[in-house]
């Protein structure tokens, strides 16, 4: 995600900052599909018998839905692929976990790319 963003923040000057950051929220969206995927067709060798940890996170996940992605995708700690996961794991339908994803990380590219492009106007550039 680093590079990803660094990439965002480069193209800031050039093109729209929120057009960046929907397709920047759409390719993302897109990737995380694959940890969705995983969850959603692995239970059988991901998990073994009942473990309290995933049943506390499927609770979660089956609790507050969509809101619990969308959560995920946009703080910047937790990494959403555990999310996705669990989503995945949880059967959480994909006609709500994808634009949950897009959700959360729209305004956290968006917060990122203005915050990254008004951070490089302090940088000294060579003259």
């Amino acid at each position: 995600m680093p590079f990803a963003v660094s990439l965002m923040i480069a193209a800031a000057p050039v093109w729209n900052p929120v057009l960046i950051a929907l397709v920047g929220s759409l390719g993302a969206s897109l990737g995380e599909f694959s940890s969705y995927l995983m969850g959603f067709l692995g239970k059988q060798v991901a998990i073994h018998g009942e473990m309290p940890g995933y049943n506390m996170m499927q609770r979660w996940v089956q609790r507050y839905g969509w809101w619990a992605i969308t959560f995920l995708s946009f703080q910047p700690i937790l990494p959403i692929e555990v999310g996705g996961f669990v989503a995945g794991l949880a059967k959480m339908p994909v006609y709500q976990f994808l634009p949950a994803l897009r959700l959360g990380k729209f305004p956290k590219y968006l917060i990122l790319i203005y915050a990254g492009a008004a951070l490089i106007r302090f940088v000294p550039h060579p003259q």
